[in-house]
């Protein structure tokens, strides 16, 4: 352990006993970029794991789970009420997925995390 470590350590023990957990969060934040280790700025794109075609016969609720935990934070699910029987088409199969209007990207498309995500998705006409 460095001098600098130490100095850390030392700095945000203080801050925690004299001022709480706020003080603490800036002394090792400021130290984080002195090493060059800055967190991520919240505005930076995401790529998507996956095109627009490969999440086309998931099912929807795996692909909301899979954008939202690779940052999407404006995802909505829109149900296309079109099956009568599901033999071809299973309940819950994605149809699209559109991001920021756009439902034909690529693998590793970047997006903002705020953009708005559309599921649209198959399911029976009445309820079962």
């Amino acid at each position: 352990m460095g001098l600098l470590d130490t100095m850390v350590k030392t700095a945000a023990k203080k801050a925690l006993i004299n001022a709480g957990g706020d003080a603490a969060v800036k002394v090792i934040g400021a130290a984080m970029e002195a090493h060059g280790n800055s967190p991520k700025p919240v505005s930076q794109k995401i790529a998507v794991p996956r095109s627009s075609e490969d999440y086309c016969s998931m099912n929807y609720e795996d692909v909301q789970a899979e954008l939202s935990a690779y940052g999407f934070t404006n995802i909505a699910v829109l149900p296309k009420k079109d099956l009568i029987k599901g033999w071809l088409t299973k309940n819950g199969e994605v149809e699209s997925v559109a991001i920021s209007g756009k439902t034909d990207f690529r693998k590793k498309a970047k997006f903002m995390p705020g953009e708005r995500v559309v599921i649209t998705y198959h399911t029976f006409k009445i309820s079962r």
